[in-house]
């Protein structure tokens, strides 16, 4: 549904603008993807997300791009929904897991 998708794509933006590990805690699905610069993890658990470093996962990058997205005109692809401005990455991946929307990666 487009406009739950559009929602959920906002409810990222905004734990990302607010460098709130925990809402997006909250949104994510586990085990999650996460494609650091240094090589991929998977992260197992929301306890192992939130003993994340905050500085790791909210780079400037990763803001700037989340921030510049345009959740109205997201296309589903085989990952899901990819929140990111138009370069392409860093990015945030979202799609159905178990039937609801959640953030199933996030790629830098």
């Amino acid at each position: 549904d487009k406009a739950e998708t559009e929602k959920f794509a906002g409810m990222i933006q905004e734990a990302v603008a607010q460098k709130d590990l925990g809402k997006l805690a909250e949104l994510a699905a586990f085990p999650m993807y996460m494609g650091f610069p240094d090589g991929g993890k998977s992260i197992d658990s929301k306890e192992e997300f939130l003993a994340l470093d905050p500085e790791t996962v909210f780079t400037a990058e990763l803001m700037d791009s989340v921030a510049e997205a345009d959740e109205k005109n997201l296309s589903p692809s085989r990952a899901g929904f990819v929140l990111t401005k138009e370069s392409g990455e860093p990015n945030v991946v979202f799609g159905l897991r178990d039937g609801v929307l959640a953030v199933t990666g996030i790629n830098y």
